[in-house]
């Protein structure tokens, strides 16, 4: 099992450099962490880091069979698209 440290932040997490946010916690998270310290209405609460969601996908052995469930580089076709995100939603839950 991977190290759990850094798995989890606050929305008062300490962080200036929005580019490293973004890479620890995903655009909406660190969206949601900037809202927070600007002082805004933001309720309490918690992120899970893209560190804890790419050790989940590792130690659940995901990502292939994710890639592998997307339709074609570029594909806009709905059925398609929803066929996928219910087969990654399949192996999510299976978890």
């Amino acid at each position: 099992m991977p190290d759990s440290a850094g798995w989890i932040l606050n929305f008062q997490s300490p962080m200036t450099d929005p580019a490293e946010l973004v890479l620890k916690a995903g655009g909406k998270s660190a969206n949601l962490i900037r809202l927070s310290q600007a002082g805004l209405p933001v309720p309490e609460g918690f992120i899970l880091t893209m560190a804890a969601y790419r050790d989940f996908l590792a130690a659940n052995d995901l990502e292939e069979r994710i890639l592998s469930a997307l339709p074609p580089a570029g594909s806009v076709d709905p059925d398609a698209l929803e066929e996928a995100s219910q087969t990654i939603r399949s192996l999510l839950a299976a978890c």
